[in-house]
C-alpha cells in the first residue's frame, strides 16, 4: 500500500552520494510494478547535473519531479513537473489544492526566466564540467558529478578544513552534511586557488 517513493537521485543533501548502477532503474522497475509513484527530489541536483538534472543524467525517467530556488537564480520559487494525467489532479483543474505566497511572483518569474535562457546556452554545461574536472587534480579524496562535489572526510577533518580555507577567504559550507555547487560565476583561477589550499591543508 505505498503510495509513492521519493529520493534524491543524487543525494546531495548529506554530501554527495551517487547512486549504484542501477539502483534507479530498480526503483522505477518496484514503483511500476506496485502501482506507485516515484517522486524525484531535484531541488539540490535539478540543473546542476545538466539541463534535464539527474533524468538526463541517468535516463530513469520519474512520474514527478521537484524543483525549487535553482530554477529562479537563487529567488524563492519552486516548481513541480509530470504528465497531464498527474498534474491535473491539482487546483485549478483538480480537487487537491495548492497554492503559495510567492506564487507567481513576478520578480521570481522573471529570474527564472533569465537563469533558464542562460543556462541553454550550447557551451554552458561543457564549462561548467570544465571547471568541476579540475578538482581531479585534488590531493583530497572527493565525490563529485557535474556542478556537485564533496570531500569524503570525517567531521573533525572537515571542522579543520573549514577552518583552513575560511582564513584564507575561502568560504565552504559549515557542515559536512551539505554539498558544495560550482556555478558559471566561478572562475578557474577560483577554483585553482581553492585546489591549491585544500592539498596544502591535506598534505600537512
Amino acid at each position: 500500500n505505498i503510495a509513492a517513493l521519493i529520493l534524491e537521485p543524487v543525494a546531495a543533501n548529506q554530501g554527495v552520494v551517487l547512486p549504484q548502477e542501477g539502483f534507479l532503474a530498480a526503483c522505477r522497475a518496484v514503483t511500476k510494478a506496485s502501482g506507485a509513484l516515484l517522486i524525484y527530489d531535484e531541488v539540490i541536483t535539478g540543473f546542476r547535473l545538466g539541463l534535464q538534472g539527474a533524468v538526463g543524467l541517468y535516463q530513469v525517467i520519474p512520474d514527478l519531479i521537484c524543483l525549487g530556488k535553482i530554477i529562479g537564480g537563487g529567488f524563492p520559487v519552486a516548481a513541480v513537473g509530470g504528465p497531464a494525467e498527474i498534474l491535473d489532479w491539482l487546483s485549478p483543474l483538480g480537487a487537491v489544492y495548492q497554492a503559495g505566497t510567492l506564487s507567481g511572483n513576478p520578480v521570481a518569474m522573471r529570474a527564472g526566466y533569465e537563469t533558464l535562457k542562460l543556462i541553454q546556452a550550447p557551451s554552458f554545461y561543457n564549462e561548467l564540467q570544465a571547471k568541476s574536472d579540475l578538482f581531479a587534480s585534488c590531493k583530497m579524496p572527493l565525490s563529485r558529478v557535474g556542478a556537485l562535489l564533496s570531500p569524503r572526510i570525517n567531521g573533525a577533518q572537515y571542522r579543520s578544513l573549514f577552518h583552513h580555507l575560511f582564513k584564507e577567504r575561502i568560504y565552504i559550507p559549515p557542515s559536512c552534511y551539505e554539498s558544495w555547487f560550482l556555478s558559471a560565476a566561478h572562475t578557474e583561477e577560483d577554483i585553482e586557488t581553492t585546489i591549491a589550499s585544500i592539498n596544502r591543508f591535506w598534505c600537512t
